[in-house]
């Protein structure tokens, strides 16, 4: 029977051949695997890599719109800031004592002056560098017509708009030479070839030269001499001419139609004064009395004529 047969004798030489031989089968699997997976992942670095340089390519593309939006804000930006030589001028018109046709040719003298200002300085050329209190101060200087003004830098558009008060006549000052149109303030800013209607008239004996921008009369003079004419006009009396002599504070004032004057004081009352004038005249001429030479109430509570 076969289990009984004895078992046949395996040598140790083909047991160590038989293991040795199953060593090496294991040895070359595993270094092919190895292989096999070193190369894979060397194959899937090299995708990725020219995934990104793919990606990073087609990202610089897509920017590029962004790029030329952010270009063309910062032109316009800069664009904007920036000044052209062109000004406009605005200014009050009536008033002051000159005609519509000399009025437009003075703010195109104006427009000129400004704009000549800006092509000689350069920091003149962007809205953040132009001095606009040193545009002022020259127009101020250069135009004695010109009672203030103001420099504004337009927010979007790029040229300076300039608002300009004219000076307005108050008085009408006549010399031995000329005669001058004064603003409120007493400037000497004009000068006219005849008397302008509704304008006080003031003769000056003086024998002064009056230069233009020149402040020639006192504030107080100028305010005392409206105040004094608009309550005699209020009284129905056209005044003719007021007149300041060589005596400090004192003025005459000459009625249409009469020969002696009124003598106030500047550094009294106006309204008190005239109410005391017309008073006095009033009642004289209830009396049929005609002074020859003056009137004269510059002290207060009295009146004296001749």
């Amino acid at each position: 029977m076969s289990w009984l047969r004895k078992k046949r004798y395996q040598p140790v030489r083909d047991r160590r051949r038989h293991a040795d031989s199953s060593q090496g089968t294991g040895q070359v699997s595993s270094r092919s695997y190895s292989y096999r997976s070193n190369r894979l992942r060397s194959d899937q670095k090299t995708v990725r890599h020219q995934d990104t340089i793919k990606i990073s390519r087609r990202s610089k593309w897509q920017l590029l719109p962004s790029y030329m939006a952010l270009l063309a804000i910062v032109f316009c930006g800069l664009y904007i800031v920036t000044l052209d030589s062109s000004v406009r001028v605005r200014a009050r018109t009536e008033g002051n004592g000159i005609s519509a046709d000399q009025q437009s040719a003075k703010l195109s003298e104006y427009e000129a002056y400004v704009s000549t200002a800006l092509q000689e300085n350069l920091l003149s050329r962007t809205k953040i560098t132009v001095d606009t209190e040193e545009l002022e101060r020259s127009l101020l200087d250069r135009f004695p017509e010109i009672l203030g003004v103001s420099v504004v830098v337009p927010l979007v558009s790029r040229g300076l708009i300039v608002e300009v008060v004219p000076a307005v006549a108050v008085l009408t000052l006549e010399s031995q030479r000329n005669l001058y149109g004064i603003d409120e303030t007493g400037r000497a800013f004009i000068t006219y070839d005849r008397r302008k209607p509704g304008i006080p008239l003031v003769g000056e004996t003086s024998d002064i030269d009056i230069v233009l921008g020149d402040r020639v009369l006192p504030a107080q003079t100028v305010r005392f001499i409206q105040q004094l004419t608009f309550q005699m006009e209020n009284n129905d009396f056209d005044v003719q001419k007021l007149a300041l002599p060589a005596i400090a504070n004192e003025i005459h004032l000459t009625l249409r139609g009469e020969k002696y004057v009124g003598k106030f004081d500047i550094a009294r009352d106006a309204r008190e004064q005239a109410g005391t004038f017309v008073a006095v005249k009033e009642q004289l001429t209830a009396d049929n009395i005609m002074p020859k030479e003056y009137i004269d109430v510059r002290v207060r509570e009295r009146a004296f004529y001749k």
